[in-house]
Order: C-alpha cells, then sequence, then structure tokens
C-alpha cells in the first residue's frame, strides 16, 4: 500500500457544555469527539489527553450528583437501514481517498456520490459490524457535507481550492438530524 497523508486526531465534533452534556438526554461526550469549546480550529498535540482527562471527571462528578433520566427514542422519519458490514472498507478508503487531509470541492463531490452508492448495500442480518458501518456512514455523511460547504482552509479542514482561511466562516457548523447550521463565534 502506498503512504498517505493522515490526521492523526479529530478535534471534537459532538457539542458540548462544560460538563460534557450533549443535546441529547443522559449522553455525555469527552476527549477527541467532543467540541467543548476550550479549543479553537486547532490544537496542539496531547491536549486532547489533558482534555479527555477534565472532562471526563467533570462528567464523573455530574452522574454522582444525579443520573439523568433516560432520553426518549429518536426517529428519523424513515425506516432505519443497516449497511452491509462488508461496505467498512471500501468507506474508509473513500473518505481517505476524497475526504482526507487534503479535500477539494471536486474530491468531496466524488466523495459524496459513492457515500450514495454505499448506503444501497443493505445488511440482511442485523448486527454490532452492521450498526458500526452504518454509524460510520452516517458520520461520514455528515463530514462531507459540511466540509464541502465550508470554503476555506482553518485548523485541521485542509481545502486545496480555498487554501487561506475567511472570517466569513469564522465560526460553526452544527450538524443535526434535521440538518447543518451555521454559527459564527461570538467575539
Amino acid at each position: 500500500m502506498p503512504p498517505t497523508f493522515a490526521a492523526h486526531y479529530a478535534s471534537g465534533g459532538v457539542r458540548t457544555d462544560l460538563n460534557g452534556h450533549t443535546s441529547v438526554p443522559g449522553l455525555y461526550a469527552c476527549g477527541e469527539v467532543a467540541c467543548t469549546g476550550v479549543h479553537g480550529a486547532n490544537r496542539l498535540a496531547s491536549n486532547s489527553l489533558l482534555e479527555g482527562l477534565v472532562f471526563a471527571g467533570r462528567i464523573g462528578d455530574d452522574l454522582l450528583r444525579r443520573l439523568p433520566q433516560q432520553g426518549e427514542v429518536v426517529r428519523q422519519g424513515r425506516d432505519t437501514v443497516l449497511l452491509d458490514p462488508a461496505t467498512r472498507g471500501e468507506l474508509t478508503r473513500t473518505m481517505t481517498e476524497g475526504a482526507g487531509v487534503l479535500r477539494s470541492a471536486n474530491s468531496l463531490a466524488a466523495t459524496a456520490k459513492a457515500l450514495l452508492v454505499l448506503e444501497e448495500r443493505a445488511s440482511a442480518v442485523p448486527s454490532p459490524a452492521a450498526w458500526e458501518a452504518t454509524g460510520l456512514h452516517a458520520v461520514a455523511s455528515a463530514l462531507v457535507a459540511a466540509a464541502a460547504r465550508r470554503e476555506e482552509t482553518r485548523g485541521a479542514h485542509w481545502r486545496e481550492d480555498f487554501p487561506l482561511p475567511s472570517e466569513a466562516w469564522r465560526g460553526h457548523l452544527v450538524t443535526t438530524l434535521d440538518g447543518t447550521s451555521y454559527e459564527a463565534v461570538q467575539d
């Protein structure tokens, strides 16, 4: 296999408050997966370990004070189709090639198209591997949509066709089941 570019960490994604709460009742997040607001668009190596320790402690303290009530099941308005677990390798390859470290409008459009094709490969049998492939596909689709929309380079997001940061994009793209919105950073 030829050498490829790789990002060695993720700069958050699941928005939390300073106690690790997400918008989903009873769901906490910390470390690499969390967008806590304590870092900008990038961070120095090893800060994720410190952040994970600090926020894990805050989550533990919060759980000691009170256990949250179980949240309601979120319905997507359509039947969930689980993907064939065999799609995982192709999903990984597709994301590396078109939405990896170096991105462009063309590579992201090709990746979005490939993700739609993978979506058609359903699993005949529900299994943990099928749920995992389906979850990875959902995250990949959200990432590609947001990366295509953000027409600038900022932090770990590098667009070959937009190599400089833009003040117009100084903010967050927030993706939910209802779609993606942009929130400017307030000074």
